[in-house]
């Protein structure tokens, strides 16, 4: 009794020491997103169909989601450096909300495809975001400060994949869906407003602002550095970019046909599986804080690899098991890895890049963390960088081939890849011997 009142209370120290500051305005910021994202995301390729698409239109979709990347990922990353980092987060956090919107009022399949574009433009606020929560943590706290902030922002989102099921089975897909874009337009225009109040500099801009006259200067200096920038990472950093591509080609490949394939294959109704999601993220909440601390005391590289084991083990099974006890086992087991991938490779990528070029490094590779085997895909958010854009495109683009070909089939192929991400984790990926603040 006496040891777990001492880790209850060095728990909440540990609380108190790190929510404060931007951190805590980001907690808020991503209790909104999350609680939008999880109800739209998970169920956007029953939309797809139900506007007349195939799968072939579901990777289609997909493909166009990180094209604008190429473009905005640079430009984030310059201007999270030269510029302002908060005010391109809010702003970015409004543009976004007004482009949810056409999905929530999309005619046909193909407005989607337009709406996916436009969101590459959002994507422009993760480098300067990423950089803000890397430089308002300690290092010596990094992944229990980031597994504290994920946890209390998906609180409220562990209900989410429920209720929209709820909304889904309860209205039907089409109009059901536009319910949650619209609602998750609203949370993401609140954000918006929350940070440009909140949050706070913690590197003075080094520039004198931008003129979309050097965009094309930008770009072109950019990409024509990428080898120098290549040669410089260390081999962790270069190893995570590996892992990044790779996590990011399995959740194009398989992450829009979880719902499809529960649905249609196993004949679960999506409150059935908005409930799965449910508790997996439950299970993936009270595995995070202890993910954290595993990663601050055993190592972050470690921890990264342990997660890769489970998804190996658990990505072929799905396909495998049978019924809605199967099915909860298989996305539990995924919820846990994901709680021990994400805090600890977040914190492992800070740690190896150097403050002043964090806004730069995330730009080019992400953030570092990829919930592999996310249920509703994986073709955004702070872990793409520019350098993931095109592989991420390819792979998205010829998922829905690889499931017409065969319903198994995207899953099998998962599993080859995350094979090859954990022979190169094994052989690359190392905690540096002293962390970047």
């Amino acid at each position: 009794m006496d040891r777990v009142k001492r880790v209850v209370a060095g728990t909440w120290q540990a609380v108190q020491r790190n929510m404060r500051g931007n951190v805590a305005v980001f907690a808020t910021i991503f209790t909104l997103g999350n609680f939008g994202r999880q109800m739209a995301f998970p169920y956007l390729s029953l939309y797809i169909l139900a506007l007349g698409g195939r799968p072939e239109q579901i990777g289609q979709v997909g493909s166009l989601a990180p094209l604008l990347g190429l473009v905005v990922f640079p430009l984030g990353g310059y201007l999270a450096d030269h510029v302002g980092r908060v005010k391109l987060v809010g702003t970015m956090m409004l543009i976004s909300a007004a482009i949810e919107l056409i999905y929530a009022l999309a005619p046909t399949w193909q407005w989607l495809l337009l709406a996916a574009l436009l969101m590459g433009v959002g994507s422009m606020q993760f480098p300067a975001s990423s950089a803000l929560i890397a430089d308002s943590t300690l290092p010596q706290e990094r992944s229990r400060a980031i597994a504290i902030m994920n946890t209390i922002s998906m609180l409220p989102a562990m209900a989410a994949p429920w209720v929209a099921g709820l909304v889904v089975d309860g209205v039907g897909v089409d109009p059901g869906v536009r319910y949650l874009y619209g609602f998750m337009a609203l949370a993401n225009a609140v954000s918006g407003v929350i940070a440009l109040r909140w949050l706070r500099e913690t590197q003075p801009a080094t520039g004198d602002g931008f003129r979309l006259t050097m965009l094309p200067r930008l770009l072109r200096d950019t990409y024509n550095d990428v080898p120098r920038l290549v040669r410089a990472m260390s081999g962790s950093v270069r190893a995570m970019l590996v892992i990044a591509v790779l996590g990011f080609a399995v959740n194009a490949i398989v992450g829009p046909f979880w719902v499809v394939y529960a649905v249609e294959e196993m004949g679960l109704s999506a409150t059935q599986w908005g409930s799965i999601l449910l508790l997996e993220t439950v299970v993936r909440n009270l595995t995070l804080l202890p993910a954290g601390v595993l990663g601050d005391r055993l190592g972050r590289s470690r921890c990264m690899i342990a997660s890769l084991l489970m998804l190996a083990v658990a990505l072929p099974l799905f396909i495998v098991v049978q019924g809605y006890v199967g099915v909860l086992a298989v996305r539990l087991v995924i919820g846990v890895a994901n709680a021990l991938f994400i805090p600890t490779s977040i914190a492992l990528l800070a740690d190896t890049v150097p403050r002043e070029f964090r806004g730069r490094m995330i730009a080019a590779i992400g953030q570092g963390g990829v919930m592999i085997g996310a249920s509703s895909g994986g073709t955004g958010g702070p872990a793409l960088g520019y350098l993931v854009t095109l592989p991420l495109m390819a792979t998205s683009l010829v998922a829905g081939y690889i499931y017409s070909g065969g319903p198994r089939l995207p899953w099998l192929v998962s599993l080859g890849l995350v094979l090859v991400t954990l022979a190169v984790s094994l052989a690359y990926l190392r905690d540096p011997h002293q962390a970047e603040a």
